[in-house]
C-alpha cells in the first residue's frame, strides 16, 4: 500500500510539474511575441537606437527561454528561431531596415508555428 501511494504521489508531482513548465512555456512565448512587436515598431519607424536595444532584450530573453522550451519542442523548430535570430542580428548591423521586416515577419511566424503545438504531450520528456 505504501508504495502505491508513493509512486500516486510521484505521478501527481510529474503532472504538476509538466503543466507549471506549459504554462512558463506559454508565457515566455508571449513576453518574446511582445518583444518582436516592439522590434518590429521601431523597425518601421527607422529608429535603430531602439531597433538594437529591442534585439538585445529579445535575444537575452530568448536565451532564458530555450531551456525550457527544448524539453517541450522538436530542435529543429528552436533551429528556425536561433538562424532567424542571426540573420535579424546581421541586418539590424547593416541597418537594413527592408531585412529587418523580412525577417521578423519569419520570426513572427516561426513563434506562431510553436504556439500552436500541443504543449502538454512533453514528448521530448521521456
Amino acid at each position: 500500500m505504501k508504495t502505491v501511494i508513493i509512486s500516486l504521489v510521484i505521478l501527481i508531482l510529474l503532472i504538476t510539474m509538466i503543466f507549471v513548465s506549459t504554462e512558463h512555456t506559454k508565457s515566455s512565448l508571449a513576453e518574446l511575441e511582445a518583444i518582436v512587436t516592439r522590434l518590429e515598431a521601431a523597425a518601421s519607424a527607422q529608429n535603430l537606437a531602439d531597433a538594437r536595444d529591442c534585439f538585445g532584450q529579445l535575444n537575452e530573453r530568448w536565451d532564458k527561454a530555450v531551456k525550457t522550451f527544448s524539453y517541450f519542442f522538436n530542435h529543429h523548430e528552436l533551429e528556425g528561431i536561433r538562424k532567424s535570430l542571426a540573420v535579424l542580428d546581421a541586418q539590424i548591423k547593416n541597418e537594413n531596415f527592408d531585412g529587418i521586416a523580412v525577417e521578423i515577419s519569419t520570426l513572427k511566424s516561426e513563434f506562431f508555428n510553436l504556439s500552436s503545438f500541443d504543449l502538454v504531450c512533453g514528448h521530448n520528456l521521456f
